[in-house]
């Protein structure tokens, strides 16, 4: 625990917490394309998928859908919805910043079910690693997925007492 914390210092730590999330949604916003291994790979699958499902698609005779729960489906189903008001590459800049979003919430909620009494500060220490390499090489669903491990993990910690048999079934499928 930190000794010297108060609810001003708390006031202070969470305002900086916000302040430097804001910052790094804003560097984000800034660059022209999110810059990663994959390029605009994500957005060309997005297209082939959605246009491969219509039954008149040039597509759809080379391509198809293997199963019903692809790898990636969260960041295809975002992409393909945010499309259809959004251009792809800012489609794609507002998946990032969800992402950066449910990290430091993640953290900040994860430290407060494990009792600590500043949890913004782990949100504060989480941010220089929140636009990391796996990030950079593309892979915003496995980071999504490592937020939402984060949280159920801190849902884990805050409710284990009140779970249930049939509760704890519940939060196994979350994991999965």
């Amino acid at each position: 625990t930190v000794p010297c914390m108060n609810e001003t210092n708390n006031r202070i730590v969470s305002t900086a917490l916000i302040l430097c999330v804001l910052s790094v949604a804003f560097v984000v916003l800034r660059w022209p394309v999110v810059p990663s291994q994959d390029g605009p790979m994500h957005l060309y699958y997005v297209d082939i998928a959605r246009e491969s499902l219509t039954a008149h698609s040039p597509y759809s005779a080379y391509y198809g859908l293997r199963s019903v729960l692809p790898p990636y489906l969260f960041h295809y189903l975002f992409l393909a919805a945010l499309d259809e008001w959004l251009d792809p590459v800012w489609a794609e800049k507002t998946l990032l910043i969800l992402y950066i979003f449910a990290a430091v919430a993640s953290l900040v909620f994860l430290a407060g079910a494990a009792g600590a009494r500043a949890p913004a500060l782990a949100g504060l220490a989480g941010i220089p690693f929140i636009l990391n390499w796996t990030v950079m090489m593309g892979f915003i669903n496995f980071n999504l997925g490592c937020a939402m491990c984060l949280f159920l993990i801190g849902v884990w910690l805050r409710f284990q007492a009140a779970f249930t048999p049939r509760r704890r079934i519940i939060f196994a499928l979350l994991f999965f």
